[in-house]
């Protein structure tokens, strides 16, 4: 059986406006946010960010970080709770 979907995929959606996958967001980036999906910058260097996105293409909270090269780490946060922040890789030596 065939089903049409009264909804009609948006895209370029602006920071702040409603979504429901990260691909209608221009930042590429939508999340859950107190109950409500809104599109979001990419998180910067020592921001908060998230690793996967939630099954329906959306982030839980936060979004994943801009620069592919930066991670995404866990750290201890406030009161003992931890937190993803986007962090720069380390620079490994080598030596012979």
């Amino acid at each position: 059986m065939y089903f049409d979907s009264p909804y009609v995929a948006k895209v370029n959606l602006s920071l702040g406006e409603g979504c429901l996958s990260s691909n209608e967001c221009a930042s590429g980036c939508c999340v859950i946010e107190r109950k409500r999906h809104v599109c979001k910058n990419l998180a910067q260097l020592n921001e908060n960010c998230s690793t996967g996105q939630v099954k329906g293409g959306f982030y839980p909270k936060f979004c994943p970080c801009a620069d592919d090269n930066n991670l995404c780490k866990r750290q201890k946060g406030r009161r003992g709770r931890s937190t993803q922040i986007c962090t720069a890789p380390t620079e490994t030596t080598t030596t012979f």
